[in-house]
């Protein structure tokens, strides 16, 4: 397409909103346009206000849990005139309600009506599939109404020209029950500088990090650290991270677990978390079901920080990719137990510090940004 400009409009949640995939929106733009500069990126986003964020132009377009503005989306689009639109999404992307990330589903469907019309090219990063979730875990029943409310909203999710998934196993799921191309682009993982050697000595302090919600037990986790206090006295449990916006009442699980030895952090910024790395022995994923490839585990790992998460398809995968995780049961006393056996095995401690180190680069923002920008020079060609 010569030195023209190739216009990318991009649906997705975006700073300064927290969650909704909006921490992946900033990270992923930022370093493909780094990498491609003859992109012009335009962020139709959940944003009050619009902003530049440097080359990144971001729109207000639509709100969280309001259908009437999330159909405005397709308005935008069309305002735009973009030569891709991109959609980044997951199945609680446009809010808590179902009605309300149904009709975000709908406005993907309705923007691929348009495509050939309008001549632009479409590509949905889709996070989880319900096939995938737990959905008992979010309140949720497999019901005949909610069952086909999934399948309509995965096939209009699809109808893009090109759909990539986070997991492997969400690629394999797909293409099987859809008979459809399914591409892997995995998730980014930060770089992180902590101006520290990376050894376990003078770490004391076992994190949860991420957005609470009912996908996480923070009790177990607690009653896990309870356990591992009583073997090694000199331990902190710290609880980084605050409610997900779908779930601000998770607030209220932070009252009863404060001291003998836990710290709530709440929020931390991205710039504040090299310090609390540099103390971090281990981090604990107490989920009870995933909801896409973990963002915690992209977070940390390239400090060397290794990981102790539950027995999920989603983590296996991510062990065997060669992430540096310890499996474990959701139970107090297996979660202590490994918890326990990296306080008194430096030589796995190392082991893992290293794996999750490389597995960090190996899974670098800029090589997942290169990964995309090889599809959008695809699709474009087509």
């Amino acid at each position: 397409m010569g030195t023209r400009k190739i216009h990318v409009a991009v649906v997705s949640a975006y700073p300064p909103d927290r969650g909704r995939l909006s921490e992946y929106a900033k990270m992923l733009l930022t370093s493909l346009i780094k990498i491609n500069p003859n992109l012009k990126i335009t962020v139709l986003a959940d944003s009050r206000l619009s902003y530049s964020d440097g080359p990144i132009l971001v729109r207000s377009a639509w709100k969280p849990d309001s259908p009437a503005s999330l159909l405005k989306i397709v308005k935008e689009i069309i305002k735009s005139k973009p030569h891709l639109v991109i959609f980044n999404v997951h199945f609680a992307v446009f809010g808590k309600r179902r009605i309300s990330n149904f009709i975000g589903f709908l406005v993907i469907y309705i923007t691929n009506l348009l495509k050939k019309i309008l001549k632009f090219k479409t590509i949905t990063i889709l996070h989880n599939i319900p096939e995938a979730i737990k959905i008992e875990v979010l309140g949720l029943k497999r019901t005949i109404v909610n069952n086909v409310g999934f399948l309509l909203a995965e096939k209009m999710a699809l109808s893009s020209n090109v759909v990539a998934v986070t997991l492997k196993l969400y690629a394999i799921m797909l293409e099987k029950r859809f008979r459809k191309k399914i591409l892997h682009l995995p998730h980014g993982a930060w770089s992180w500088s902590t101006n520290t050697p990376i050894k376990p000595d003078d770490r004391d302090v076992i994190a949860f990090i991420g957005y609470l919600s009912p996908t996480k037990d923070l009790e177990v986790l607690v009653n896990a650290f309870k356990k591992v206090k009583e073997r090694t006295t000199n331990i902190k449990l710290y609880i980084i991270g605050s409610p997900h916006p779908n779930f601000p009442e998770a607030i209220s699980k932070l009252v009863s677990i404060r001291g003998n030895g836990v710290e709530i952090l709440g929020y931390t910024p991205d710039e504040e978390l090299p310090r609390v790395f540099r103390k971090t022995l281990v981090v604990v994923l107490p989920y009870k079901t995933a909801t896409g490839s973990s963002g915690v585990l992209h977070l940390v790992c390239s400090a060397g920080i290794p990981v102790i998460s539950v027995n999920l398809p989603e983590f296996r995968e991510l062990a065997k990719e060669g992430a540096g995780i310890i499996l474990t049961k959701m139970s107090a006393e297996d979660i202590a137990n490994k918890i326990q056996l990296l306080i008194k095995n430096k030589e796995l401690w190392y082991s893992l510090s290293k794996k999750s180190m490389d597995f960090g680069i190996k899974r670098s923002w800029d090589y997942v940004a290169k990964e995309l920008n090889n599809i959008i020079n695809t699709v474009l060609k087509h």
